[in-house]
């Protein structure tokens, strides 16, 4: 399929016009002729027609070039729509990697926390043993108190049996 540019381009030698004759007729500029034949830039439809009525062609060509450039039109549309959509699909795409980051900072405060309070438990459990640990020891050292005068106690109560003892045998031999 030719495209508008090849199109132009044939009509235009083909009838022995210059640029600047076609863009005096038309009423346009020849730079813009120029990049109409080159491809660099659809005319308006407006300017197309003006084109095809300074090349003298037939209401059946300008009906021809109109579908050349209602297709032009058509992909233009397509594409600005599909950049708008690439535009959408970017933003999302950006909202969603902010949504991801604010969860990564949300776990990672959440780990600080739940480290923060493993280590909380692991100082109360170490304070908890050290408290059970002298709990232990005084109810040790008591006990080993009340064992200590209660044997006191029965060794006292022991002694003057052994004095009445000692006192029996000097008595009877006296």
């Amino acid at each position: 399929m030719a495209t508008y540019a090849d199109w132009l381009r044939d009509k235009r030698t083909k009838g022995g016009w210059t640029r600047r004759d076609v863009a005096h007729a038309a009423g346009i500029s020849e730079g813009a002729i120029r990049d109409y034949e080159r491809g660099a830039r659809m005319p308006s439809l407006e300017a197309a027609l003006r084109i095809c009525v300074a090349l003298g062609l037939a209401s059946i060509q300008i009906a021809a070039l109109r579908d050349l450039t209602d297709g032009a039109s058509e992909l233009t549309m397509a594409v600005t729509r599909r950049q708008k959509q690439h535009v959408r699909d970017r933003t999302q795409l950006t909202r969603l990697r902010r949504q991801l980051q604010e969860r990564d900072e949300q776990l990672t405060e959440v780990r600080e926390r739940a480290g923060q309070v493993g280590l909380d438990l692991v100082e109360e459990r170490k304070r908890n043993e050290a408290e059970a640990r002298r709990k232990a020891q005084e109810h040790a050292s008591k006990l080993a108190e009340e064992k200590r005068k209660r044997e006191r106690a029965e060794a006292l109560a022991r002694k003057p049996q052994r004095l009445k003892l000692v006192m029996d045998d000097k008595l009877p031999g006296e």
